[in-house]
C-alpha cells in the first residue's frame, strides 16, 4: 500500500505514510528492499521516487514529523 502513495506523494500519502509506519511497526530495510525489487524497475523517473523514498524512510523511521 505504502508503495503505491509514492508517484503522487501528496500531503494526504505522507500522513498515511506516517500512520501506516507507526501503527503497523513497519521494517524500512524491507520497504527499501521492496520498493528498490518491486517498484523501481517500472518507474519513469527513479531519481525523483529515489529521493521520496529515502525522504519517507528518514522521516518515518527516525521519529521526525512527515512535512511536505
Amino acid at each position: 500500500m505504502i508503495l503505491s502513495k509514492l508517484e503522487r506523494n501528496s500531503q494526504k500519502d505522507r500522513d498515511d505514510v506516517a500512520f501506516l509506519a507507526e501503527s503497523l511497526h513497519l521494517s524500512p530495510e524491507v520497504l527499501r528492499e521492496r520498493y528498490k525489487k518491486e517498484l523501481r524497475p517500472y518507474l519513469a523517473n527513479e531519481g525523483r521516487h529515489d529521493l521520496t523514498i529515502e525522504l519517507w524512510l528518514d522521516v518515518c523511521f527516525e521519529g521526525h514529523p512527515l512535512k511536505p
